[in-house]
């Protein structure tokens, strides 16, 4: 039953799914790169390391989770992103893989100028500015000239809504598409085919989704452990702020016991 389940998502997905989309580019060179090309208009690029799901560590802040994270042979860095819903596209989020792309080229002693290009895609379901154009690239400028500042940092948000006969058009047309022989690009139709139709592609799918699953009950099982620690941790408090009370302790020194604020405090007394 659960396979059975498994065979009907797959048939149901497109690369426009976060899902099928990480499995279908996960250390696909040719499609990774062919997808560069077409969003960047460059075809000089080769890339020579594609990871899907790649976690950045930050210590000390929040941790990032890449979708797509590519390398190419100068050493220029590439994360693609796939946003269905608006607030997940936030130019804000941008700017944190940025920046957290950026953080990991340099080690202890690299000079600055060492630092490669990055770049940060959203391809968003949404058309997020609005403008009706095909892709949006964010530069920083200097304000009081107008001038742009090269500083190898580069985000560009892909319209998927905006189909036409441009490379790019018809690229985003594939990304909805359901069916293999839909598509009008060869590399995509090939590398979607492999998961949708081949024997092989759609076990190792349905591995795929049977370990995100997994996955998925680990951390709410986590979750679930951490909420009832927490819990257990209020709890205790309610206890000994009530015992301090019974004692006729004062709400100001039973803070400074509990480590709470004294309006706090008084809350607690009476839950």
């Amino acid at each position: 039953m659960k396979n059975e389940k498994y065979l009907e998502a797959i048939k149901e997905f497109t690369l426009m799914d976060d899902t099928f989309m990480t499995a279908v580019f996960d250390n696909n060179i040719e499609f990774t790169e062919h997808l560069l090309k077409v969003i960047l208009e460059i075809d000089d690029l080769s890339v020579t390391k594609v990871t899907a799901q790649k976690v950045m560590s930050n210590i000390g802040s929040r941790n990032v989770r890449l979708d797509i994270f590519a390398k190419d042979s100068t050493g220029k860095l590439y994360n693609i992103e796939v946003q269905r819903k608006k607030e997940g596209a936030t130019i804000k989020r941008a700017r944190l893989n940025s920046s957290s792309i950026d953080v990991s080229m340099l080690n202890a002693g690299d000079k600055y100028d060492d630092m490669m290009d990055s770049y940060v895609i959203f391809i968003t379901e949404h058309d997020y500015f609005g403008k009706n154009l095909p892709k949006y690239t964010v530069e920083r400028i200097v304000m009081e000239t107008g001038e742009m500042v090269n500083d190898g940092s580069h985000i560009i948000y892909v319209n998927s809504n905006h189909v036409d006969d441009t490379p790019l058009g018809m690229l985003m047309h594939d990304f909805y598409c359901k069916e293999p022989n839909q598509m009008r690009d060869k590399i995509a139709e090939k590398s979607v085919k492999y998961y949708k139709e081949d024997e092989k592609g759609v076990i190792d799918m349905c591995d795929i989704m049977e370990r995100l699953m997994q996955e998925n009950n680990a951390q709410s099982y986590e979750k679930g452990v951490a909420q009832g620690i927490e819990q257990g941790k209020q709890e205790n408090k309610i206890e000994m702020i009530k015992s301090a009370l019974a004692e006729k302790l004062p709400y100001d020194m039973i803070a400074k016991i509990v480590k709470l604020p004294v309006e706090e405090v008084k809350k607690l007394a009476n839950a």
